[in-house]
């Protein structure tokens, strides 16, 4: 195992991947099944939040704070069961408790008092229509072959 700068512990694939996280990058995570993509996401989420939370906006006219991220999902459900003890075990853990996010279980909006936020989308053609208009730093997708 290796380990980030956060005191994390990644396995190798995991580590190399968030090495290639930064600004202007599309990055594609091809493991195979059970290595930790979603909990990878996860990490990536936080690690951005705690870098970008209270921070001025780059280019914002409206002086916004924080950090946007999307999550596209096939459906709400599919996010929960994935994501929602992940998210709820992460943002209570000594490592990620000070981002202080507050998260909303019917609709898994996360807000963090600094700005930044997470919301999840479903990626149905119907449902993602909510997501038509919405501005963010980040666009992850998770099961992206059920989109």
């Amino acid at each position: 195992m290796a380990t980030t700068t956060h005191g994390i512990r990644l396995n190798k694939p995991q580590m190399a991947a968030m090495r290639e996280l930064s600004d202007r990058r599309t990055l594609v995570l091809c493991f195979g099944r059970g290595v930790g993509k979603s909990h990878w996401m996860r990490l990536a989420w936080w690690k951005l939040v705690s870098e970008w939370e209270h921070k001025p906006r780059l280019n914002s006219l409206k002086r916004l704070k924080g950090i946007r991220i999307i999550v596209l999902m096939p459906t709400l459900k599919q996010g929960k069961d994935v994501h929602l003890s992940g998210i709820l075990d992460d943002l209570t853990s000594p490592e990620w408790s000070h981002l202080r996010g507050k998260v909303n279980q019917q609709t898994l909006d996360i807000t963090f008092p600094g700005g930044s936020w997470v919301k999840f989308f479903p990626g149905s053609d119907y449902n993602s229509r909510r997501a038509l208009g919405m501005r963010a730093d980040v666009v992850a997708f998770d099961e992206a072959d059920d989109i």
